[in-house]
């Protein structure tokens, strides 16, 4: 799990909430005045957010954090909070207008419903002019790692990992952070480490949020090949055997 389960501090009564994606594909969270209040959250403040699985998927909970990012901005005309989390890739990166949603106050945070989106959960590429010249397409590359009985690919458009002559198919930024773990597995990564080496030192403020998202994925696909990636709490990550 991405977080534990922790007690109710106040009721189940369902707060305002709202959740949006702009044009750029960000994700926007407001949070009402009256639940900032009962939760003492201040707009100068440091916040992490993190990203639901397994028993608390489909949530996210901003929590204090002095190591975040102040990414609250307040609405002064009503009180409301606005988080911006940049792209969420696992909430959708397709624009849409902002959707009501519950919210609650926990025990250490605020937890927020993420609205149901049948949308598509990734940016569709540009459409290609009809009268734009067809350039030849440049030869595709193989970068192939391997990594004890770990194989990793990272050819163009063909991203996969092997493992004891099992093959599932990942993405780019998936088989960077595979990369990251497979070479001390199945020692765990610090996720600052983590953080670091799959922005190469250029991580936006929504980094946790979204290698959160890479590990929840990747714990799904990979123990059709006999590994997972498992969760240490308090240090990041690592690579294992599924057993």
């Amino acid at each position: 799990m991405a977080f534990e389960r922790i007690t109710i501090a106040v009721g189940q009564t369902k707060q305002p909430a709202g959740l949006s994606i702009s044009a750029r594909g960000n994700t926007v969270v407001a949070v009402s005045a009256e639940l900032i209040k009962e939760a003492g959250f201040k707009a100068n403040a440091s916040f992490a957010v993190l990203l639901g699985n397994e028993d608390d998927a489909g949530k996210l909970r901003i929590v204090h954090d002095k190591d975040g990012v102040p990414c609250a901005r307040e609405f002064k005309r009503t009180g409301a909070f606005f988080f911006k989390l940049g792209m969420v890739p696992a909430i959708g990166t397709l624009q849409r207008k902002q959707q009501r949603t519950g919210a609650r106050l926990v025990d250490g945070g605020i937890e927020v419903d993420i609205p149901p989106d049948d949308g598509p959960k990734l940016l569709a590429a540009p459409a290609k002019s009809s009268q734009a010249p067809t350039k030849p397409s440049a030869p595709k590359t193989s970068a192939r790692e391997t990594f004890g009985n770990v194989v990793i690919n990272a050819g163009d458009d063909e991203e996969s990992i092997t493992f004891k002559g099992k093959t599932v198919a990942i993405s780019a930024r998936e088989a960077k952070f595979l990369k990251i773990l497979a070479k001390p597995r199945p020692n765990a990564v610090g996720l600052p480490f983590i953080i670091d080496k799959l922005w190469d030192g250029r991580a936006p403020s929504s980094a946790q949020v979204m290698v959160i998202a890479l590990a929840t994925d990747l714990k799904k696909s990979l123990p059709s090949i006999g590994l997972t990636v498992n969760h240490v709490k308090g240090v990041g990550y690592q690579l294992k055997d599924n057993v």
